[in-house]
């Protein structure tokens, strides 16, 4: 994600933002900004378990179960 404003509101049981639960992607923010609420017992915001997640002159301004 690239040059962007992101908004995420999710809820769920298993909730991910941005990658891949199970996976191996690779996450990059750049010139991003994200921001939102999570609502759940499982969350993933950012990234995959088997990938990499990169910030670069972004920022996360996440909130879980508000």
């Amino acid at each position: 994600v690239a040059n962007a404003e992101l908004t995420l509101n999710c809820e769920g049981g298993s909730v991910t933002g941005i990658g891949d639960p199970k996976g191996g992607g690779n996450v990059r923010l750049l010139n991003t900004m994200l921001a939102g609420a999570f609502r759940t017992g499982e969350p993933l915001f950012l990234g995959s378990p088997n990938g990499t997640y990169t910030l670069e002159n972004s920022s996360n301004l996440l909130e879980l179960n508000p």
